[in-house]
């Protein structure tokens, strides 16, 4: 059976492929070190970071114990924003091993992110997956097919809206300025404000809410590097 999500995930990455190596042409990096990074990817974010770490995080305690657990890839839960900090912090040490400009780097693979990420949300939205809580608004304007909030829509379209700020916005901002405006701030900002209408939100010992702690944290972080590199473009 033909599989949308499988499909629409593959676009994604194919659209983000297409425009990272637009913008690597542009800025003067090699497109070889760009898809060097990218194998590096999957199995150190996504597997370590967006997985091994999001399940541990879920109940310390019982993982502590059991470890092993943890590698079993049938056990383990996903996380697309631990995936992504995993991937920044690859990319960090990517970036110092082959002596490259983080900034430049960084600007280049959040180019290609947002249009990636809302065809991937699209996605989600087919599979079913990443939904929101229940609501009644859609039923009350005649759209009677939809129950819940559809967090995937909101979060594409979001992402295509950050697409074309940057765009309009930051074509001659200083390098790392897309990325930290576009990925640690607006990005962050829109998964803030999704978070409350999401069904899936984990927690920290069933209490706190993961993806809120990490939106906060990365948030902060943002807006200090925000104004570190403000100031030395002005400088």
């Amino acid at each position: 059976m033909f599989n949308l999500y499988v499909a629409f995930t593959f676009s994604g990455f194919f659209i983000f492929l297409l425009l990272s190596l637009y913008k690597c042409r542009k800025t003067g990096i090699p497109d070889k070190l760009l898809l060097v990074f990218l194998i590096l990817v999957p199995p150190v974010a996504v597997i370590l970071g967006g997985s091994m770490l999001f399940t541990f995080l879920l109940n310390p305690g019982h993982y502590l114990e059991n470890s092993e657990y943890l590698l079993q890839f049938s056990n383990l839960a996903s996380s697309s924003l631990l995936g992504g900090l995993s991937c920044i912090l690859i990319m960090i040490v990517y970036c110092r091993i082959v002596k490259i400009s983080f900034w430049k780097f960084s600007d280049i693979v959040a180019y290609g992110l947002f249009p990636a990420l809302f065809i991937a949300r699209l996605g989600c939205f087919f599979n079913g997956c990443c939904g929101g809580i229940n609501t009644d608004i859609f039923q009350n304007v005649g759209i009677t097919l939809i129950n819940r909030h559809p967090t995937q829509i909101y979060e594409g379209f979001g992402a295509l809206l950050i697409f074309i700020i940057i765009n309009i916005f930051l074509k001659r901002a200083a390098d790392g300025m897309l990325f930290i405006i576009g990925v640690l701030i607006l990005y962050d900002l829109l998964r803030l404000i999704l978070e409350p209408l999401r069904a899936d939100t984990a927690y920290f010992f069933s209490a706190i809410p993961i993806p809120t702690v990490i939106n906060i944290t990365v948030l902060l972080i943002g807006l200090v590097l925000f104004v570190y590199r403000y100031s030395f473009k002005s400088s």
